[in-house]
């Protein structure tokens, strides 16, 4: 029997080694609650934005350079959520141009985060947007934490069979 999906997950990838896995992980998990879920690269499925049925998309991230894109996601219909990739560990000043703005933020549903402290410092500077922001955890650091040593466990031997101990700088 085929099922019907009513309800769309599209998860762009736009560094595609350092992301598909967590995404898979999560596309997994979200498939158990009967969502389609598309996984492609960024770049090719903006190509096919107006084709999409109406969903939610979930962005690596809302930079101050991606507001005409979250915009036009937007005026087609579709939710965005967003997750930061770096989980805003390494950013002292989170109001960085680089990461978001008001404006970025203004088409975002929801900003989930890694954890409470990058939350907290999310909030401390974007006190407005505080109702949009939630503490997930991160699909990626769920694979690295439970999946990644099963996951690659042949590559690691034939590493080490190949250049036996060895330290990687």
């Amino acid at each position: 029997m085929n099922k019907v999906y009513k309800k769309y997950l599209y998860l762009p990838l736009e560094i595609v080694l350092r992301e598909h896995d967590g995404k898979a992980i999560l596309a997994h998990k979200m498939a158990m609650y009967d969502w389609n879920v598309l996984i492609a690269p960024k770049l090719e499925l903006y190509k096919k934005l107006k084709q999409l049925p109406k969903g939610s998309f979930i962005l690596k991230s809302a930079h101050s350079a991606e507001v005409k894109q979250i915009n036009y996601i937007k005026s087609l219909g579709h939710k965005i959520y967003t997750l930061d990739e770096e989980g805003l560990v390494f950013y002292k000043e989170i109001n960085n141009p680089l990461r978001y703005s008001n404006e970025s933020l203004f088409n975002v549903d929801k900003v989930f985060f890694w954890g409470e402290y990058q939350r907290k410092h999310f909030t401390d500077y974007f006190k407005s947007n505080i109702k949009k922001t939630f503490v997930t955890g991160s699909p990626r650091y769920e694979f690295w934490s439970k999946y990644a040593k099963p996951t690659y466990l042949n590559k690691v031997k034939n590493i080490k069979e190949k250049y036996g101990d060895f330290i990687l700088i």
